[in-house]
């Protein structure tokens, strides 16, 4: 059983955003009232679910409250996540923090029991150039991207993460008979390293978590060259994908089989 953004992390964050002394005094008497219910055992170790009388106050104190208020209580679901998984991607959520539901909380140690599950977005790009390497890596540091925005080609950010030693070779091998000395772009995007520019006619796909404001890929990852869609046709898309439930499901097997 499987609980999403379960309300022991919202207690645990109420100390963070509390505005009032009152209010903190509220929670305190709360997990007083239910202690005897939830002794840390050996270790510091906490059964969490010993809380579950704490967490139904906890909820009837957050009933009816704003958000914004000093007093958060995180809302959760037991058992099938699917409702909020739909709902933290119709409201642009970074993620969901999803537990076992009777896990203990060890302080200052990570769990597979908790799980921070985060929306990635995929899609493909079209590489308008590559800067230098750093230290001893070799070929190149990172590809530079771009999407066609009309009649245009917009830069949407760098991508150094995901390549193997054979694929930086691969890539590398590819740019070099398309560099040209015209940046794609009508502005020059900024640069820590040097830039080399190419027609743009290789198309990568990228995963990514989100778009920051300014149009910028925020983590990207390379996941390999496709040449099934023409660069041309390559635009900004909004949808994400990978479902955050299969992820979940995914990792939990991963532990069975004693992968993670």
């Amino acid at each position: 059983e499987l609980g999403l953004r379960t309300p022991q992390v919202g207690l645990q964050r109420v100390g963070v955003h509390l505005g009032d002394r009152l209010a903190c005094l509220d929670v305190v008497a709360l997990l007083n009232q239910h202690r005897p219910h939830a002794t840390a055992g050996p270790g510091g170790h906490i059964d969490l679910g010993a809380l579950q009388p704490a967490i139904a106050a906890g909820d009837r104190i957050g009933a009816g409250k704003e958000s914004s208020g000093p007093v958060r209580i995180s809302e959760h679901v037991v058992g099938s996540p699917e409702r909020l998984d739909s709902r933290a991607r119709a409201e642009g959520w970074e993620g969901l923090i999803a537990k076992t539901a009777r896990s203990r909380y060890i302080s200052g140690k990570r769990s597979t029991d908790w799980r921070k599950l985060k929306i990635l977005h995929e899609q493909e790009f079209v590489v308008a150039g590559w800067s230098e390497p750093r230290k001893s890596r070799p070929h190149f540091g990172a590809l530079i991207l771009a999407v066609r925005d009309g009649a245009a080609w917009r830069y949407v950010g760098h991508v150094g993460t995901g390549f193997t030693d054979a694929e930086l070779a691969k890539v590398m091998a590819m740019l070099r008979p398309l560099e040209t000395r015209a940046c794609p772009f009508a502005t020059p995007p900024p640069e820590n390293e040097t830039p080399h520019w190419v027609k743009p006619t290789l198309v990568a796909q990228v995963r990514f978590t989100e778009w920051t404001d300014d149009g910028v890929l925020r983590h990207p990852v390379y996941l390999g060259l496709r040449d099934d869609k023409p660069a041309r046709k390559v635009v900004r898309e909004e949808q994400p994908s990978g479902s955050l439930v299969d992820q979940l499901r995914f990792l939990e097997d991963a532990r069975r089989e004693a992968f993670v």
